[in-house]
């Protein structure tokens, strides 16, 4: 599998995204992201990135 986005992830809040349909998820998302390559969340230490 190859994760490239998720839903509640884009801080525009546009309202005409059909990815964000919580607006409170969204902003709890992004204070889960610090500055890793992940969109959102901490990569694990079991967790496999490979650069395609």
């Amino acid at each position: 599998m190859c994760d490239i986005c998720a839903y509640n992830s884009y801080l525009s809040k546009c309202r005409y995204c059909y990815a964000n349909f919580n607006e409170d998820n969204v902003n709890n998302d992004y204070l889960m992201h610090d500055d890793s390559i992940l969109l959102i969340g901490k990569q694990e230490k079991d967790d496999i990135t490979k650069i395609r």
